[in-house]
């Protein structure tokens, strides 16, 4: 069973993007995204401008400042597009180390070879507050239906992934996700995402627990969560019954063809 680790998104994915299709640019020089008024830039992270219709306008690129009062910091320039004044360019900022998509309160009217902040002053962004996260899952057997309960956040929506793909009937209430289906169809045996939350709160806090998954037959699976949005469903090559007589064997590194395992990789 394969322990899953999330992508960044591709934000140009079936997007007409800005490569020849948009005419004019406009410029963030310099921009800052803040959480609770701190800079939350790590390598890895990225920040988008997008149109209504969800269009990429801009990926920004990371910088650190040799001076100035972010010397050393992460700092955003962004080259914008457009074919027109006027269009509304809402931000989105992908934070890496929570795999997690977050909307930007703030907004921009699009102006023609407008200029915006620069490295010493940078145009500050802010997280409002919402944001998505993928639900990653891996199983050895076919998923007749799940439920879980999501702590740390509020729960404002889910949809898409495997579960959707399958026709399953998803529900949500603040704090818990069910999911099934009324004609018996299951989501295969594999790995993907399961689905996507839609989130209020501080994403950082978010984990999955109390997981309650069945087959296609209403029997019960065992599922386990790792890294708090990553189910693990049926790990049958590790079925073991604790005993009262144990030893214990520590291991200071296992590597597979030369590769050293992750650190949620099991040994038996």
């Amino acid at each position: 069973m394969a322990i899953l680790f999330a992508d960044p998104p591709d934000w140009t994915d079936g997007n007409p993007g800005w490569y020849g299709v948009y005419e004019f640019p406009a410029t963030i020089s310099g921009g800052i995204v803040l959480s609770d008024g701190m800079n939350m830039a790590e390598e890895g992270d990225m920040f988008g401008a997008f149109d209504e219709d969800g269009n990429v306008r801009g990926i920004a690129a990371q910088v650190t400042p040799s001076f100035g009062p972010y010397e050393g910091q992460i700092v955003y320039e962004m080259q914008m597009w457009g074919n027109a004044a006027g269009d509304i360019l809402s931000f989105k900022y992908y934070d890496a180390s929570e795999d997690v998509i977050l909307d930007i309160a703030e907004t921009y009217e699009f102006i023609i070879n407008d200029i915006q902040g620069d490295l010493v002053d940078p145009i500050e962004y802010t997280i409002d507050g919402n944001g998505i996260i993928e639900v990653y899952y891996s199983s050895d057997i076919d998923i007749g239906g799940f439920q879980f309960d999501v702590t740390g956040v509020t729960v404002t929506g889910a949809s898409g992934g495997a579960a959707e793909d399958a026709g399953f009937s998803i529900s949500t209430s603040a704090t818990r996700v069910i999911g099934f289906s009324l004609s018996g169809a299951t989501i295969p045996a594999g790995a993907g995402i399961l689905l996507t939350l839609n989130l209020e709160g501080n994403v950082s806090e978010l984990c999955l627990t109390n997981l309650v998954f069945s087959d296609n037959s209403g029997n019960a699976l065992d599922a386990t969560v790792a890294d708090c949005t990553t189910i693990l469903v049926d790990p049958s090559l590790f079925t073991f019954n604790s005993s009262q007589l144990q030893a214990f064997y520590y291991f200071k590194l296992v590597l597979i063809n030369d590769i050293e395992v992750e650190s949620n990789d099991w040994v038996g």
